[in-house]
């Protein structure tokens, strides 16, 4: 463990660097004054604390929710550190299933908090599921944690204590008042349906049976305090007992060293930090090759320091992870399409050197990285853009999608006629269909370059199909009896046509197909 150690640390050395991540040091000042932790923070907990002591709202975790958890745990360690060991390795899903709940939960946070929607739907749409979120997987696997610490050292029996209703009141025995001081009466409100929005205000109802209900009426900034709360307070037991786990490293080294499963999750953490977040790692073997796969998202600007953070990672993984055959890195991007580089158990046993390593991939065609695009473009406005809903007494087009390809803007969508119609009728609602969507606006993609904007659309794609009450009934076999053609329009002889109309050839071949003005119609032979 100890060479493992001094490898990572190198390697983590270089790999902030090509993040763009300088000054290690007064990051780690920061979060010894945020934190109040006197120890040496360890490699494995310094992205997490990282975020807890600099991110908005990560920051806001509560103190003495964390000095609780700190207060209370700790002499349990002091008292018998092997059965505490023991009680964390145990409880390893909990553990790391609640750090997880906290990434997703503040990803959440972050891209919605300053989206300007409706009360009410923003109430639905983002405010119920993040109370969900927080409470189901961000608290109820901490509490889970620390009711199996309190079993393993209690002579009762607290093992099937698997509710908030049952853990609660178990935890509160214990001393654990800050950490639980949570509305579950919102939360069983929300689980059967008995919150309402009333314009600023919301009205919820609970009780065992609805002649029991009670009533309560708050404004929507006490329920947005609510969920801020619940959130804080889980940030709160993190940290808690990441100062623990700080003053005893022997901890994690042991947790690390359990499992090739742990040792996953702690490869995770160590490479956490605000440019890069590890999502997952699996491992696939096929024509006897085991490849160790690496799945990350990331917002790094530039290109070359994305190749060499990449690198990094497939180091890193290598170092702990050396019985694989091939190590893949693939990412998601925020401003671009996703990507990999892929490198050999034989290149990076052979050279620590970056330069040649990089060498090596592009020798062998093992990367994929497409351009990275301004960071100036709004997100937002392509992630939350709203097609308007076209319907008249004769068609509803519904699932309008942005297609947009470079140099041509195009758009998608699904057309359920009211009843069946004649070819020359069908053929004038196509017409007014096409006439509807080419005027759509569309905004700019982050990710990829793409024609957008409010000039007409080169080319659409409409499926038609008649009413039905079957969902299995919107494919494009003949045999489907509602499917009635699907038609693309081209504004001229310049815009790229769809391969075999972007169906099999089989399929493409068994339609009957016309031109009518700049659109391809393809008829079901059976319409």
């Amino acid at each position: 463990m100890e060479e493992y150690l001094q490898k990572v640390t190198k390697n983590i050395e270089f790999y902030e660097q090509a993040c763009g991540l300088k000054d290690r040091r007064k990051v780690l000042k920061k979060i010894k004054e945020v934190s109040k932790i006197k120890n040496d923070i360890p490699v494995f907990l310094f992205g997490i604390m990282n975020c807890l002591c600099s991110d908005n709202p990560e920051y806001y975790w509560k103190r003495d929710v964390a000095n609780e958890i700190e207060n209370i745990i700790e002499p349990i360690v002091k008292q018998n550190i092997t059965k505490f060991n023991n009680s964390i390795i145990s409880s390893s899903i909990e553990f790391f299933e609640s750090i997880r709940a906290f990434e997703n939960i503040t990803n959440i946070i972050v891209e919605l908090r300053d989206v300007s929607f409706e009360e009410g739907y923003k109430t639905k749409l983002i405010r119920n599921p993040l109370l969900n979120q927080i409470y189901e997987d961000f608290l109820m696997n901490l509490y889970r944690l620390i009711k199996n610490i309190i079993d393993a050292f209690s002579d009762k029996d607290y093992s099937n204590l698997n509710t908030l209703g049952k853990i609660i009141p178990c935890l509160k025995k214990h001393g654990f008042n800050k950490s639980t001081e949570i509305n579950i009466d919102i939360r069983n409100a929300i689980n059967h349906g008995n919150l309402f929005v009333k314009g600023n205000k919301i009205e919820y109802r609970f009780g065992k049976t609805p002649q029991s209900y009670e009533y309560k009426t708050i404004n929507i900034w006490e329920y947005d305090s609510i969920i801020n709360e619940a959130y804080d307070i889980g940030c709160g037991i993190l940290v808690g007992f990441f100062k623990i786990l700080s003053k005893y490293p022997e901890i994690i080294i042991n947790h690390y060293d359990s499992s090739e499963e742990n040792a996953k999750e702690w490869y995770r953490l160590i490479y956490k930090n605000s440019k890069i977040r590890v999502l997952y790692l699996n491992s696939v073997k096929t024509n006897n090759i085991n490849q160790f796969n690496v799945h990350i998202e990331t917002n790094i600007e530039n290109k070359n320091n994305l190749i060499f953070a990449l690198i990094e990672l497939a180091r890193g993984a290598f170092f702990r992870f050396p019985k694989y055959n091939s190590y893949f890195i693939g990412y998601e991007h925020n401003r671009s399409s996703s990507g990999f580089i892929r490198l050999t158990n034989e290149q990076l046993s052979s050279t620590n050197n970056i330069s040649e390593l990089y060498k090596m991939i592009l020798e062998n065609k093992d990367i994929l990285m497409m351009p990275i695009l301004s960071s100036e473009i709004n997100i937002n406005a392509f992630k939350f853009q709203v097609f308007p809903k076209i319907k008249s007494e004769y068609y509803e087009i519904q699932n309008i999608k942005d297609c947009s390809i470079e140099n041509f803007k195009r758009i998608s969508a699904t057309v359920i006629l009211t009843k069946k119609y004649s070819k020359k009728n069908t053929r004038i609602i196509i017409d007014k269909i096409i006439s509807e969507l080419k005027p759509l606006k569309t905004s700019q993609n982050p990710y990829i370059e793409t024609k957008y904007g409010e000039e007409d659309c080169d080319i659409i794609f409409i499926n038609i199909f008649t009413h039905t009450y079957n969902r299995k009934m919107f494919n494009l076999f003949p045999s489907n009896n509602s499917f009635v053609c699907t038609a693309h329009y081209y504004k001229n002889h310049s815009c790229p046509k769809l391969t075999h109309g972007g169906v099999m050839k089989s399929l493409w071949d068994s339609y009957k197909k016309e031109k009518h003005k700049n659109i391809v119609i393809a008829w079901n032979p059976k319409f």
